[in-house]
């Protein structure tokens, strides 16, 4: 059956912007509580190292996944472009050209980044006696980035034309599942962070099967056809056009990460277990501001498709006002219940402590994070991805941390 989706071209605004959005919001944040679930039962029931273990492996799984979105946001861009111009062909080429490039590059970061494992453990100092039980973590994420990219280009598929809902409610049910597993695997299994691991594994393959079902079955222009998947050589082109400096941008705030993370893992178990807590809280906010970036370049390129470009700097206004005003009382809230949200993961009140500078500082800095996401959104929607990502290089220079 048809799926009723979001007319992005016309009626009201400022009220098609938010329904879009919010599920998108949503999803980034459940999907984050759910990748908190990890650290949390591992902090729990296992110790601070095991929470150490899986809280390094943040910023080498954010590097992989800020490439993998930015990627398949260049999916969106070709197809909700194609879609405002109604060309029924570009969109049937395009939805199946993403899928042939989300296997071949899920398949390609796999198999580099199961050989630099050992390479990257290193360069980021993590002590010994973590050490085993981050490697062991990240090994075991890595041999399903194939399904994790997957997933990522079938939701960028959906989101083109205007589908948000369905992600959520597949990351809804897998979450649902990571969370029972994480605790059955770390409890009774006795598993450790090799239970949070294989947890994450099997729920993004049912988030994935998911949106493969609703794919496959949608009578939309969007459907995938089996039988029909191909590569299309010109629209690979487009996509990687936008999706690849996309997706360099975001590495780079994440590789920033992983260098202060590795001159915070010189400092001890307690500061690397803080960051961790800290950071599984504070990230919350990043996907908020995501999704209202994500949100501006489908409506922008669909509207840009359809030559309305009074409606696509509309768009761009409207994002800021709403984006700047719902990260501003998240940051408050976050700041406000630091101490208790800090305390689901650890009873520790020196890791409490470290938790709360991270928190403090990082919300300050998300209203500015929230400018250049939401602008980098907007040009995105035009096609304009190179610009974005040189600004981020031309700032993005990270000083060698003092801490």
């Amino acid at each position: 059956m048809r799926k009723r989706t979001i007319d992005m071209t016309h009626g009201p605004l400022a009220s098609s912007l938010f329904y879009f959005a919010l599920p998108i919001v949503i999803t980034g944040i459940l999907q984050q509580l759910f990748n908190t679930a990890d650290v949390a039962v591992v902090g729990s029931f296992v110790g601070d190292a095991a929470m150490a273990g899986v809280g390094t492996c943040s910023p080498i799984v954010g590097i992989i996944v800020s490439l993998f979105e930015g990627t398949a946001l260049g999916a969106t861009v070709v197809i909700s472009t194609a879609i405002g111009q109604k060309n029924t062909e570009k969109i049937h080429k395009g939805v199946h050209t993403s899928i042939v490039l989300s296997l071949i590059l899920g398949v390609i970061v796999s198999l580099v980044l199961e050989g630099l494992t050992v390479t990257l453990l290193k360069a980021m100092n993590v002590p010994a006696h973590v050490f085993p039980l981050a490697k062991l973590y990240l090994r075991i994420y890595c041999a399903g980035l194939v399904i994790i990219n997957l997933y990522n280009f079938e939701v960028a598929i959906l989101r083109s034309a205007g589908h948000s809902k369905e992600p959520l409610y597949a990351l809804i049910l897998s979450g649902i599942i990571n969370v029972i597993l994480n605790l059955f695997f770390v409890i009774v299994v006795k598993m450790s962070v090799a239970g949070v691991a294989l947890a994450t594994f099997i729920s993004n393959g049912v988030s994935a099967y998911l949106l493969w079902r609703i794919l496959t079955s949608l009578d939309e222009e969007i459907r995938v056809i089996p039988s029909q998947i191909k590569m299309d050589g010109h629209l690979l082109k487009e996509i990687l056009i936008v999706g690849a400096p996309a997706g360099l941008q975001g590495m780079l705030f994440d590789i920033a990460n992983m260098i202060i993370q590795g001159a915070m893992n010189t400092l001890g178990t307690t500061v690397i277990a803080s960051s961790s807590a800290a950071f599984n809280i504070e990230i919350f906010v990043y996907y908020l501001v995501v999704g209202y970036a994500q949100a501006c370049t489908t409506f922008v390129g669909q509207n840009n498709g359809a030559n309305q470009l009074e409606r696509c700097r509309a768009t761009l206004r409207m994002s800021l006002l709403m984006a700047g005003c719902m990260t501003a009382l998240m940051c408050l809230a976050l700041y406000v219940l630091r101490r208790p949200l800090l305390s689901l993961f650890t009873k520790s009140e020196a890791v409490k402590r470290i938790g709360e500078i991270q928190i403090y500082y990082m919300c300050i800095m998300y209203m500015f994070s929230m400018v250049q996401e939401v602008s980098s959104g907007y040009l995105r929607g035009f096609g304009v991805s190179i610009i974005p990502t040189i600004i981020s290089i031309k700032k993005g220079r990270v000083p060698r941390p003092y801490l």
